[in-house]
C-alpha cells in the first residue's frame, strides 16, 4: 500500500474555502477528496474521524505538503489523544482497504484524494485493538488539525484544532466546506492576551493595594469600607470573571483533550482563589 504518489496536475480548486471535504460512495467503495488552500509549505492537514470530540480512538488521514512543495498522503490511527499517531500499514485491517487516487498541488490548492473498500474484518473480535474498526456505517464527527513538519518531514504537534458541527457517514455522500479556520484561532488568542492582562496587571495591582495602601489610607473609605479593601475587591473580583472567560468557551471549534481539561480546572481553582482572595 504506497503512501506516496508523485504529484499530478488537476484542474482548478475551489481556492474560496479554506477546506473542501467531498466524498461519495459506489459499489461498497467510498472516495474521499481534500482540497485545502490553508497548507503551507511544510505543514499537514489531517482529518480524523471520531465517535466525540476528543483526539482519541481515530483513524486520520493526513494531506502533507513537503519542504519541496510536493504532497504526500497517509493514513493513520490514534489510539491516545496525547501519543504520536501510529502510520497504518497493508495489513493492519482496522477497517477499509485504503488507496490513494490522486494527489496535487495547483494555484496554492493541495489536493488529496483517496478510496477505501473492502471494509470486511479477519481479525479476531476477541483480540483487543489499540482503535475501534473503521466503518462504513457509523456516523463519525470530524477533527481538523493543521500543523507543521520538521526537518525530515515527520508530522509536529498541531497549532490548530477545529471540530466540524457536519458528521460523516463513509456510505452516504456529502460535502463539507470550511471557508476559514479563523474562529478557532480568534479565541485562543483572545484567551491567551486575556490571561497576560489578568496576571500582569490587574493581580499584580490588587496586590500592591492590598500590601502598601492598607496602612497609607487607613481612614478612607468607600460605602463604608476601606478604599484599599474596595479597590481591591473590585479588581480582584474583575479578575475572576475574566479567568471564567476559558472555562465558558473551551470547545468553541476546538478539538479538546485531557490537557484541556487540565487547564480548565486550573482556571476554575485560580476563579475561586480570587473570589476568597477578593472578600
Amino acid at each position: 500500500m504506497p503512501s506516496v504518489v508523485a504529484t499530478t496536475t488537476i484542474s482548478p480548486q475551489r481556492t474560496g474555502a479554506a477546506l473542501v471535504l467531498n466524498w461519495t460512495y459506489a459499489d461498497g467503495t467510498t472516495t474521499i477528496a481534500i482540497a485545502t488552500n490553508y497548507l503551507g509549505t511544510s505543514q499537514w492537514l489531517g482529518i480524523g474521524l471520531s465517535l466525540d470530540d476528543r483526539m482519541g480512538n481515530d483513524h486520520v488521514f493526513v494531506c502533507q505538503r513537503l519542504s519541496d512543495d510536493t504532497i504526500q498522503l497517509q493514513r493513520f490511527i490514534n489510539p491516545n489523544g496525547h501519543s504520536y499517531p501510529t502510520l497504518m500499514t497493508a495489513d493492519s485491517n482496522l477497517g477499509g482497504i485504503f488507496q490513494i487516487k490522486r494527489i496535487a498541488l495547483n494555484n496554492g490548492v493541495a489536493y488529496c484524494e483517496f478510496t477505501l473498500s473492502n471494509f470486511i474484518n479477519t481479525v479476531d473480535r476477541r483480540k483487543k485493538r489499540s482503535v475501534s474498526l473503521l466503518s462504513q456505517s457509523t456516523q463519525y464527527i470530524v477533527l481538523v488539525a493543521i500543523g507543521s513538519l520538521d526537518s525530515s518531514n515527520s508530522l509536529v504537534q498541531h497549532f490548530l484544532t477545529h471540530v466540524l458541527s457536519q458528521t460523516i457517514q463513509l456510505n452516504q455522500p456529502g460535502i463539507i466546506t470550511i471557508n476559514n479556520f479563523e474562529g478557532s484561532v480568534v479565541l485562543i488568542r483572545a484567551h491567551g492576551i486575556i490571561m497576560l492582562f489578568i496576571w500582569m496587571l490587574c493581580v499584580s495591582t490588587s496586590i500592591i493595594l492590598a500590601r502598601y495602601f492598607k496602612k497609607s489610607w487607613p481612614t478612607r473609605k468607600i460605602c463604608d469600607k476601606p478604599i484599599w479593601f474596595a479597590i481591591h475587591r473590585l479588581v480582584m473580583t474583575f479578575a475572576a470573571i475574566m479567568t471564567t472567560y476559558r472555562v465558558y468557551f473551551p470547545d468553541i471549534n476546538a478539538i479538546t483533550t485531557s490537557d484541556d481539561d487540565d487547564h480548565i480546572c486550573m482556571n476554575v481553582t485560580c476563579m475561586f482563589s480570587k473570589t476568597v482572595a477578593s472578600v
